[in-house]
This record gives C-alpha cells, structure tokens and sequence, in this order.
C-alpha cells in the first residue's frame, strides 16, 4: 500500500515546479503554465479582424495566471485564411484592431 502514496508525493513535488516562476532568456514568466498558439475562430468572418470576445479570452487567461499566451493560427495574404473567423495580422487598418488586446 506505501507504493501509492510514494508515487503521488512524487506527482506532487514534480507538479510543485509548474507554479514556480522561470525565465526564458529574457522573458520572465510568473509561472510555467503556457497557453499555446490554437484557432480561436473568433475574427471578423469577412476582414479577419479580432472581435472584442478575442480580447476577452486573452484577458481571461492572463487573469486566470496563464504566465505566457501564445497567440497563432493568424495569416497575413488573403490566400492564407483558413476559415471564416480566421485571424488576421495585416493591413493597418486590421492592425490597429489588436490595440485594445
């Protein structure tokens, strides 16, 4: 029965670690508990513009302690969207939509 308990002790001091802050070069990131790039689909379907529910889900993360957000899934030529919804990251006009974000 003592085999259990020692593996869940192990579990628990290497899970200790993901709260620890670290530092990636100069990136210093609260903790190790990283969002990674994924298709939130939540763009203008028509000019690929983020939509306020995108600011919401970044604010929500970062205030939910996710020490880094990696955003993705975005295309820059008309000929990259992937789907209705898809992010886009240029023209200025675009651009400057990521402001409040």
């Amino acid at each position: 029965m003592q085999k259990p308990f020692r593996i869940y002790t192990w579990r628990i001091q290497k899970m200790s670690k993901l709260f620890d802050p670290i530092s990636i070069g100069s990136l210093h990131l609260p903790n190790r508990i990283i969002r990674s790039a994924t298709a939130e689909r939540l763009a203008h379907p028509e000019t690929g513009a983020p939509l306020p529910k995108l600011a919401d889900l970044y604010r929500d993360l970062a205030d939910g302690g996710v020490g880094l957000i990696i955003t993705g899934h975005a295309y820059a030529e008309p000929s990259g969207k992937a789907h209705p919804g898809h992010t886009r990251v240029l023209p200025y006009i675009v651009y400057i939509s990521y402001l409040p974000i």
